[in-house]
């Protein structure tokens, strides 16, 4: 007969007892910045919800709120300061992380240099930002006149049924993410505040890559490799690297915010924001 005690669950690690995601124990909240456009809202209560949820999931605080999608950065940055404050106040927390997608990380960098944001920034990461700007919004803006004064006439009537507290401007956000803007204009001017930690993820996939991209995203993929090289159909790969660069994934611009998300990249999606999550939790934030 066997007088050894069986194993007691109280023996086996939480983690087995209890299966459910790990925790991220970060010292400050997370706000999270769209970018231009309503694509996502449409599907979801804001562009970085399902984003959001899978922050909370693994146990952090993180807000996903919405600003005016087709706004100038001075605009849009205006509104993220507010919602920053308010999070500040909701919370408790002297600081906030922000991780800011495409346009928002040109919305935040302005944000925090405009106001000197290092006494309640903790950190700054960018999620395929185009801190060069976009060759894309080049394009757009260069197609014939009619055409171009439909789209944007459209794309404002949108973002006025979407956000209607401010007026919607879509050349004005446009204009702002064009190459030339950001070297001649924005990084002349916009410095990176001290104290703040800035990291950056890129993404690639499509023309010159061996990742898969949506069809939808086809036109836009060959269009910027024409002119930046490899990129994820909206920014490419060099205009988003800034600060401490942490890698490149495969994820598309839409399926980094899970629209679209291709069967090939599903478990790159939970593997990618979980790095995200560990970048801030390693770097004591």
């Amino acid at each position: 007969m066997n007088n050894e005690d069986p194993i007691s669950p109280e023996s086996l690690p939480l983690s087995r007892m209890f299966p459910q995601p790990s925790i991220r124990p970060l010292r400050y909240p997370v706000l999270l910045c769209h970018g231009y456009g309503t694509i996502a809202g449409f599907i979801t209560p804001s562009p970085l919800h399902k984003v959001c949820m899978y922050m909370r999931k693994h146990g952090v605080c993180a807000f996903a709120p919405n600003v005016v999608p087709y706004g100038r950065i001075e605009v849009r940055s205006a509104e993220w300061l507010k919602i920053l404050g308010m999070i500040l106040k909701e919370t408790g927390s002297r600081k906030v992380n922000i991780v800011a997608y495409s346009m928002g990380g040109l919305d935040t960098r302005y944000m925090i240099h405009k106001h000197q944001l290092q006494d309640v920034v903790a950190s700054l990461t960018t999620v395929s930002s185009p801190n060069s700007g976009s060759s894309l919004a080049d394009f757009t803006l260069s197609t014939p006149g009619a055409l171009r004064k439909q789209f944007m006439k459209f794309t404002d009537l949108v973002g006025n049924r979407v956000y209607p507290s401010i007026p919607s401007d879509a050349r004005g956000a446009l204009e702002q993410l064009t190459r030339s803007y950001i070297s001649g204009t924005f990084s002349k001017h916009v410095k990176d505040a001290p104290g703040v930690r800035y990291f950056s993820f890129s993404a690639a996939c499509g023309k010159g890559t061996e990742e898969p991209i949506n069809s939808s995203l086809m036109l836009f993929n060959r269009l910027i490799f024409e002119k930046e090289g490899i990129n994820d159909g909206f920014v490419s790969r060099e205009s988003a690297i800034y600060g401490d660069h942490i890698r490149t994934t495969s994820l598309s611009h839409l399926e980094q915010i899970k629209v679209g998300l291709m069967r090939e990249h599903k478990k790159e999606w939970n593997i990618f924001w979980d790095d995200v999550m560990d970048l801030l939790v390693d770097a004591g934030f």
